[in-house]
């Protein structure tokens, strides 16, 4: 499939708001200071807000005709992607007000904070499953898309976290061991499922053959005419045209970015004693970490194979 730039940052930025808010409410809920620290908990929340905020409005550059946008959500019944488009403002809305209520102290801001995780989690399913119910790709129509969907995001989510309590808490308060070794089991979660995706799909089972699709039985059928004399649709935007060397080029680029650098930079983290250092190198594990989950989306889609691709990619 051929990558379209707006939904890479969509479905990047969101996961990383949906994995952020799962991972403040979680630590809201074992903090034996209750709201004492209440700013961090604010900040992270707010945090994840416009992360999804800027994801929605990547999302507006992938449309034709924006204007329309508003009938994907008609077809809730049957559509992941009406689906995903009713629960992202929810998560959006519930996500403010528990910010809010946390700011003001309210008393029933921890039933805020669960019902904006329960849509966090049901929107990571809907967006994993517009992509997994898909059963003719088989590189998406597996449960690893919707595990690698939660397990980035979250990591995202972490790293952020633990950049927003560095610059809102103080020494005492930041919790840097948690952090570190939070953030290091999720960046080895992250790189064992990425690994095991790419293995995965190296060989998956083919939807559809030449063979399949004539009803010729012969191991030696050939295309050798695709139907086309001129550029279309099915050539554009079914096969990403890029060549094999560039797409391996990706593939180590993803897997350095997005798990190997932000490891070791989590590590100087830990190493590290004033704050301000502390602050910079966390802020370019992150920043490492988004560009290579980038790449890693991009892969994503560059390497699901369509099944009309066996009559027109070459």
């Amino acid at each position: 499939m051929k990558p379209a730039f707006s939904v890479l940052f969509l479905t990047t930025l969101i996961g990383v708001g949906q994995g952020l808010q799962l991972f403040i409410f979680v630590l809201s809920i074992f903090d034996k200071q209750e709201y004492s620290h209440h700013y961090f908990y604010v900040i992270g929340s707010l945090s994840a807000l416009v992360l999804c905020l800027l994801g929605l409005i990547a999302s507006v550059f992938h449309l034709g005709h924006p204007e329309r946008a508003w009938r994907a959500i008609l077809c809730w019944k049957t559509s992941w992607l009406s689906r995903e488009c009713l629960c992202l403002p929810l998560f959006m809305l519930l996500t403010l007000l528990y910010g809010i209520s946390l700011y003001l102290n309210l008393p029933y801001s921890l039933w805020l904070g669960f019902a904006a995780s329960v849509v966090a989690l049901a929107l990571f399913v809907c967006t994993s499953m517009i992509y997994a119910c898909l059963k003719f790709i088989k590189q998406w129509s597996t449960p690893w898309t919707l595990v690698n969907f939660i397990i980035y995001g979250t990591t995202g989510g972490i790293l952020t976290s633990w950049l927003c309590a560095l610059c809102t808490l103080s020494n005492q308060q930041q919790k840097s061991d948690l952090f570190a070794i939070l953030s290091g089991i999720s960046l080895l979660l992250a790189l064992s499922c990425f690994l095991l995706s790419l293995v995965r799909n190296q060989r998956p089972c083919a939807a559809s053959t030449l063979q399949s699709a004539t009803g010729i039985s012969g191991s030696k059928v050939k295309l050798i005419s695709r139907g086309f004399t001129a550029s279309s649709f099915n050539l554009k935007e079914f096969f990403h045209g890029k060549s094999g060397r560039l797409v391996l080029a990706i593939t180590w680029a993803s897997t350095l970015l997005a798990f190997i650098c932000p490891l070791l930079l989590v590590i100087c983290v830990v190493l590290v004693d004033s704050i301000s250092l502390r602050i910079a190198i966390l802020g370019l594990a992150l920043i490492s970490h988004y560009l290579g989950i980038l790449a890693e989306r991009w892969l994503f889609f560059a390497c699901a194979e369509h099944p009309q691709n066996i009559y027109y990619r070459y």
